[in-house]
């Protein structure tokens, strides 16, 4: 290894990015690590507009008000929402959502320099041509390139402009010098050919790439020499690869590697700028055996790229480094936290769902001082949508909006385009009802509303309720399927509501000429989205209200709200980059099932919001028979302290019951109503009572195959106050050998008495069989039925088993089923199907009976495509022989062709 001394970079004074404040329009305060603040005069809208867009259409719109709480721990900003989550008594000053609760503890960003920090201002002349191309600038001193595959189908249609990837996102970076005759990229720039770099930076990104908004001239050289300069002289990562560069001056064939180092050895909550040791080392040949698995070796040329772990501190700041001036370390595994040393049934619903709107005055207040879209900061969108989601939540749960409510269940998707969105079921109280369907008018419409009536909803509905336009006026709509729109727009016109045969409803749509204008295509009231008036005014977003009552469509809404995470299909195919060299494995190309995830998904599960909600909570109830508990153990743990842990012998069952014992109030419920009054503390393993809220419970499903385990479960509906399992098998006074007994005793089983009385009733009128015939006869018959069905006799403890010899004397089963067909009703199959016989099929059916009644047999082969009547012929074949009292075994080598024919089975059964 050889050892350098750092280099010194002078910075260049004679570089000229001299500005004035004299056209300034806004005030620049509070500067943080890089602020963006940009508006001219071009991006301002006209005023009413712009009130609108602060304050929003409606006046009933439920506003949250601004970012007015901060956290004392890192100094994020919140809405009042966000900061009275486990904090409602608002004494807490640090929060859950950005520091947990001031457990996260991280170093202070160093303020950027300061003439670098004007490049983000409006007061800057340069400044809009900087911040209008920073994707550009930024790639153009980046020192990793980013791998993926880039999809751009999905930007059809209006909408923001979505940079969707295949598979992961991930960083590469190449060697540290190009292969001879290719061009230096990335970070071969900063040691390749440095007489012409700024040339080669200019050259190499003065092209619109990714959608990036870029304009046609080229970017500012000034700007670049700037940029150069600064980063020479403040980010260590620029100093360590200038350092390699020195080297390569001084001996130019040098097989030198740049170890871009995976550890720190300082604390990540106190420090976060690296020193120029710990972020780089320079190896001459062999690297040694002292590689971290994070590490980042640079060869001189090898001709490939390497993918960089994303666990590396300096992961981003390789990806970004017009973002970490100074080349700030990122995320750390070992940052350790602050402090540490090293069940009933409703029978009315409703189905909404909301989608986030960009346009919410909330966001346009947040980017309004700022040259950002709503979709550059995705954290902030799903921030909002959480709150909205709460809210509304709130609104329908305890403010009872749509009246009262018994039990909500929500699940959050995202868009192709990234928006998230919510679908909600409610389950409104027994006590709701809706006489009619026309008092769904009441609450749900389909209509556009009058203008001049209601202006608020009016525009709410143009705006966020409109569907389309789709068909024949825009083919390319995302909802095009096939030519016909996915979703069934334009409905039909119909003066009242009503309701199919599948319990979906049919929202009233008068036809009276009204319309709006959208995309210069006018809709009308068949393209209306059905909506809840004040919801759609309070939230002023696209919130689709839908009432169902049927179980066919409560089962589609639990389809749609379970139905998992968006997926992509992928093809994996040879790469097209040139210094790529890795070998195909396979001509054909390889497909994967994948995991789509947008930039708001990745938000959301970042901040730990709920995918999935559901409220009253349920709680599943496990059960077991005497000392039969499930036991939890690793492989490799000593049997004798599983043995000794507190939840062996201490189960939520067998808590229930000691519970029975000291406590009154549990006398009155049985196992399943438990939750109701009670809340099990896992830590404790014990039952205490419940101080709020309620819960539903659910026992364990077991199948009766199961025997005593299935008749356990049906007295833990019944019985009360247990304090032991004797306690649970007594009734009146008597103790039970099984659980089995004690249903029989209770009633709980069906009981055989009418079966006795039929039998005995048949043994009057002329049945000559002995006791022990109808026993075995009885028991033949009940093993017949249970071998269809997978079982038997012999599963059933003490149940007797049919005599062997009386069922060897009773024949084959299967001879048996097949001599069991009324030959009366074959005959006339016979005949009917012998008449439809073809002249071809006929000849084959008599070749074959001839042989049969001759007893010559033989093998037959017929062949013949499909459709040409071979089903048909067996099926003759079978109903003419079993009508004489044959035998007849139809076996085919497939499933579904054995349910062609009557008594059909496969080969291997």
């Amino acid at each position: 290894m050889t050892t350098t001394s750092s280099s010194t970079v002078i910075r260049d004074n004679s570089i000229n990015l001299s500005w004035t404040n004299k056209t300034s329009k806004i005030k620049i305060s509070n500067i943080s690590h890089i602020p963006i603040d940009i508006i001219s005069d071009e991006d301002l809208n006209v005023e009413h507009n712009h009130v609108q867009l602060i304050s929003g259409i409606s006046k009933d719109y439920f506003d949250h008000g601004d970012q007015s709480f901060v956290s004392t721990s890192c100094h994020a900003k919140l809405w009042q929402n966000e900061a009275l989550i486990g904090n409602k008594d608002g004494n807490k000053t640090s929060f859950s959502m950005c520091c947990g609760n001031g457990k996260v503890e991280l170093p202070k960003l160093k303020q950027a320099p300061e003439d670098y920090q004007n490049l983000y201002h409006s007061v800057h002349p340069k400044g809009k041509h900087f911040l209008n191309n920073i994707r550009l600038f930024n790639s153009m001193f980046s020192f990793t390139s980013m791998g993926r595959k880039v999809d751009s189908s999905v930007n059809k249609g209006k909408g923001p402009y979505i940079f969707r990837l295949s598979s992961q996102n991930y960083h590469c970076m190449g060697n540290l010098l190009p292969i001879d005759g290719s061009q230096p990229k990335f970070s071969q720039l900063y040691i390749y050919d440095i007489e012409n770099e700024l040339s080669n930076r200019q050259h190499a990104f003065s092209t619109q790439k990714d959608g990036c908004k870029s304009t046609s001239q080229p970017l500012d050289i000034e700007i670049i020499r700037f940029l150069k300069v600064m980063l020479d002289s403040t980010n260590e990562l620029v100093k360590c690869y200038r350092m390699a560069r020195n080297c390569f001056n001084a001996s130019p064939n040098i097989d030198l590697k740049l170890r871009l180092i995976g550890r720190r050895q300082q604390d990540g909550r106190t420090y976060n700028l690296p020193t120029a040791s710990e972020v780089a080392a320079l190896i001459v040949s062999d690297i040694g055996n002292s590689i971290d698995n994070r590490d980042i070796i640079v060869t001189t040329k090898s001709g490939s790229r390497q993918r960089i772990n994303e666990l590396h501190p300096a992961y981003l700041a390789l990806q970004y480094p017009l973002l970490f001036p100074y080349g700030d370390d990122g995320y750390r595994v070992d940052i350790p936290h602050r402090g540490v040393t090293c069940s009933t049934n409703s029978k009315r619903h409703y189905f909404i769902a909301i989608t986030c709107n960009p346009k919410w005055p909330k966001i346009q207040r947040f980017i309004a001082d700022k040259n950002l879209k709503p979709e550059d900061r995705p954290d902030i969108l799903s921030r909002l949508f959480k709150m909205k989601l709460d809210s509304l939540i709130k609104d329908l749960k305890k403010n009872s909006l749509l009246d009262s409510v018994e039990a909500v269940v929500y699940t959050v998707e995202f868009q192709k385009r990234g928006l998230p969105h919510a679908h909600i079921c409610l389950f409104m109280h027994s006590d709701y009802k809706l006489p009619t369907v026309e008092h769904i008018d009441h609450v749900i419409s389909a209509e556009i509303p009058n203008k001049d009536d209601d202006p608020e909803l009016y525009a709410l509905v143009s705006e966020f309720m409109m569907h389309g336009p789709c068909g024949s006026d825009n083919p390319k709509c995302p909802c095009m399927i096939d030519n016909k729109c996915s979703k069934n727009f334009p409905k039909t016109y119909i003066e009242h509501t009503s309701v199919d045969e599948n319990g979906y409803p049919i929202y009233r749509r008068r036809n009276d000429g009204s319309f709006v204008e959208k995309s210069s295509v006018k809709l009308d009231k068949r393209s209306v989205v059905p909506y809840h008036k004040l919801l759609l005014k309070r939230y002023q977003a696209h919130i689709n209200v839908e009432w169902c009552n049927q179980g066919a469509s409560i089962k589609y809404l639990f389809k749609y709200i379970n139905k998992g995470p968006d997926k992509a299909t992928i093809a994996v195919v040879p790469s097209n980059n040139a210094d790529d060299n890795d070998d195909v494995v396979d001509e054909i190309k390889n497909y994967f099932d994948c995991r789509y995830l947008s930039a708001c998904e990745a938000s959301w599960r970042i901040f730990k919001f709920d995918v999935h909600f559901r409220t009253p909570s349920i709680v599943r109830l496990p059960f077991h028979l005497p000392g039969q508990q499930n036991v939890v153990y690793g492989a490799d743990d000593d049997i004798e302290d599983v043995l000794n842990k507190q939840s062996v012998s201490s189960s939520m069952f067998l808590a229930w019951m000691e519970c029975n014992e000291h406590n009154k109030e549990a006398h009155k419920l049985s196992y399943v109503e438990f939750p109701t009054k009670f809340v099990w503390k896992f830590k404790d393993r014990c039952w205490k009572p419940r101080e709020k809220g309620f819960s539903v419970s659910r026992i364990h499903t077991v199948s009766p195959n199961f025997g005593e385990v299935y008749f356990l479960r049906i007295l833990l509906n019944k019985v009360k106050d247990p304090k032991c399992f004797a306690d649970i098998r007594t009734v009146n006074g008597h103790v039970c050998a099984t659980f089995r007994e004690v249903c029989y005793a209770l009633g709980l089983l069906e009981d055989d008495k009418e079966y006795i009385d039929a039998i005995e009733e048949a043994s009057h009128s002329g049945l000559s069989l002995s006791e022990d015939q109808v026993k075995n006869l009885t028991l033949y018959e009940i093993e017949i039925f249970l071998l269809q069905n997978n079982s038997s006799l012999k599963d059933f403890d003490g149940m007797p088993y049919p005599d062997h010899e009386f069922v060897s004397s009773s024949n084959n089963r299967l001879i048996t089923k097949e001599l069991d067909f009324d030959r009366t009703t074959l005959l006339q199959e016979f005949y009917q199907l012998l008449g439809s016989l073809t002249n071809e099929q006929r000849g084959v059916f008599d070749d074959i009976i001839t042989n049969v009644k001759q007893k010559k047999g033989g093998v037959f082969f017929v062949y013949g495509y499909g459709g040409t009547g071979k089903t048909f012929l067996w099926k003759t074949l079978s109903a003419a022989l079993r009508s004489e009292g044959g035998i007849v075994l139809n076996v085919t080598s497939s499933g579904i062709a054995s349910l062609l024919l009557t008594g059909g089975r496969t080969g291997h059964s």
